[in-house]
Order: C-alpha cells, then structure tokens, then sequence
C-alpha cells in the first residue's frame, strides 16, 4: 500500500512538473553539410570567386566544409588522382548533404570514379565547354558548364577593325587552354577567319610569340596560368612596349594587357551551385534540375594599350565597358 502510494505521489509531482516546465524540448535534427571540393587553392582569382558565390548562398543553410585539390600549381595526374581518393575518404567521414565539385579536375578524380549514381547528390560547375568526357549527366549530379564568349570576342574584334583576314591565339600550353584553341579553331572557321596558335610554357615563349603575333590582323590572349615563370609586372610592361595591333581575351588575368576583354564571372557559378545545393537539401532530386552553361561576362577596356594600338574603340563598348589602365 505504501508503496503504491509512493508510485500515485511521484506521477503527481512529475504532470505538475509537466505542466509548468512543459514537454521535454525535440531534439533538433542535425545541421546539413555542404562540401565543396575545388581544383585549385585558395588565392587563386577563379576559385576565389566561385567560393564568394557559393558561402553567400549558403550562410544560414548548411555547414560548408571546403577540400582544396590544388591541381592548379601541382599539374600531375598522380597527384590529382591522390587528391581525389582524399577527397572521397573525407566524404566518407562526414556524409555531406551534397557536394560541390568545382572545376573539371573534381569531376575527373573524384565524381567520375567515386561517386558516378552514388547517393550523395552532387552539383558541379566550372567544368569547361562539355561534359562528354566525365560522362554527365548521372543520376546523382547536375551542374554549370562553363563557356568562354570567344565567338563574342571574335566578332567585337571584326567589329571594330571593319575587317580582318587572320588572327592569333597566344595562351600557356596546358590541358585547360587546349580545349579553347579547338573553340577558337571552330569560331575561327564559321567566321572565314584563319587562326595561328601559339601554346607557351615560359615566360620568355609568351614575349616571343607576343611579338610575332603584332604581324596578324589581331591577338586573342588566353589564360596564363601554367606558364612557369609568370610574372605579371613584366608582362605588362612588354605589351605596353610593343603593342601595336588590337589583342583581346576572354580570361580575367589577361584584362591588363588587351585592349579589351570579356570574361566569365566565377560568382555566376558559385551563386548557381548554392541555390541549387539548397534545392537538393529540401528533397529535390539532381536529375530534375537540367545541366545549364554560364550566361553572365563582364568587359574591360583598356584605353592606354587602344592608343599604342591606334584603334579608336566604339561607344557602344565604351558604354557597357569596365576600364582600367
């Protein structure tokens, strides 16, 4: 008896306590995680501005953890297939939500062999002009393949020449920029155009080719990184000395030393992949969001390097251009 009114006065003390405190709290369910697994390294232009785009789409929504392959200064596949085992046994360790594989060596050493129809979602970008070669699409994956605007550069250029017979591409000689000399070749073609292109490892290379470009109609500068001995100060004092016909580009490093250019913007693509990891994170499926390009580029115009050239630049590029000196 004295028992069962000892059982009878602690469930009275507990609905008291019950009804005062109230229910015991729900756990909350755990925060998602994010991963983001860059080519590059932090510092460099392109990463950099991916990874703006993307931390600002997702603060608030999930934890970004970010794994840096950094296949831009380390070039050997041995290394970037390392990279991308590591890359894999850190998705291993912590189960993101989704991954975000930027640039084509994440989707080449890691998503193609580890986590091609896997059951992370992951959303990829940066990966140049087609995806043929990794694949794409899988069930699991969708991205932003991102496209140069060389056709938009070529027919600037014959805009404001009135007209031109033969044009040069100077670029450092590596996997990336190959890719855009076979572009180049087609818009070359479509627009009755012949192109010389000259792929360069050394600095010394790129002077030497620079100059035997002033004999074309006008030069396209491509992206240099891969070019060992870089060195941006000098670069830019050559041209300044030797300029002498329109040179145009369509990468970001080269805005200094072309009279004009038009570049991609890697926020676009950091932007796009966090909206997008926000939609996988409330249940949408990869394969419901179809594989898009970039559509956004900025333009720069340099008017010091259009008077060492004597090319009088049109308003309506003036209008929309970004200038810089």
């Amino acid at each position: 008896m004295i028992h069962f009114q000892k059982t009878i006065a602690l469930m009275v003390l507990w609905a008291v306590a019950w009804f005062f405190m109230g229910a015991p709290a729900a756990a909350e369910p755990p925060e998602p995680i994010c991963l983001y697994v860059s080519s590059y390294h932090p510092g460099y232009h392109w990463n950099d501005g991916i990874e703006e785009g993307l931390t600002r789409e997702l603060s608030g929504v999930c934890r970004l953890e970010k794994f840096y392959m950094d296949t831009k200064r380390n070039r050997g596949a041995d290394f970037a297939a390392a990279k991308g085992k590591e890359a894999k046994e850190l998705i291993d360790r912590i189960h993101p939500d989704v991954v975000i594989a930027a640039d084509d060596n994440a989707s080449k050493y890691l998503v193609m062999p580890y986590l091609k129809d896997a059951d992370v979602p992951v959303v990829f970008c940066g990966v140049n002009w087609t995806v043929s070669e990794y694949g794409y699409p899988y069930s699991n994956v969708t991205g932003m393949i991102e496209v140069a605007p060389n056709r938009q550069v070529v027919r600037q250029a014959l805009e404001i020449l009135g007209r031109a017979k033969r044009f040069a591409f100077v670029t450092a000689d590596v996997p990336t920029q190959h890719k855009e000399i076979a572009r180049l070749e087609k818009v070359a073609a479509r627009e009755g155009l012949e192109l010389q292109s000259f792929p360069v490892k050394t600095l010394d290379h790129w002077r030497d080719a620079f100059l035997k470009a002033q004999a074309f109609d006008f030069v396209v500068l491509g992206n240099p990184v891969g070019i060992s001995d870089w060195d941006a100060a000098a670069a830019k004092a050559f041209v300044m000395d030797h300029t002498r016909r329109l040179s145009t580009g369509f990468g970001l490093y080269m805005k200094p030393y072309a009279v004009f250019s038009m570049v991609n913007t890697p926020v676009e693509h950091g932007e796009w992949s966090g909206k997008v990891a926000k939609l996988l994170i409330q249940g949408h499926v990869p394969s419901s969001i179809p594989i898009i390009t970039n559509r956004r580029w900025e333009v720069f115009v340099n008017p010091t390097l259009a008077g060492k050239a004597g090319i009088t630049l049109p308003t309506n590029l003036l209008e929309k251009a970004i200038r810089i000196d």
